[in-house]
């Protein structure tokens, strides 16, 4: 009956107080509250490999005897010509 009283406390809780509570509803708040979900255990194993960050094409400069200006020129001309419009 305890359960029972808590698993109507909880339908409460989520539905409004005078709205009826058919018993199928009650059916996995009470499965819940006999066999509560098993916590996720840790691991401790190996680290979760890095995330490959992926550069679009062209994005990377062309050696060292590229400057900044000449790099950024070069990337915005290429977002320009993708959009099909001038520069920004």
């Amino acid at each position: 009956m305890e359960v029972l009283h808590a698993a109507v406390a909880t339908a409460r809780e989520q539905k409004r107080p005078a709205v009826k509570i058919a018993p199928n509803y009650l059916v996995p708040i009470v499965r819940d509250l006999m066999n509560p979900p098993a916590a996720p255990a840790q691991s401790y194993g190996k680290p979760a490999p890095p995330i490959q960050v992926r550069k679009p094409q062209g994005m990377d400069p062309k050696g060292t005897d590229e400057s900044y200006d000449e790099y950024d020129a070069r990337i915005r001309a290429a977002e320009a010509a993708r959009r099909g419009g001038p520069n920004p």
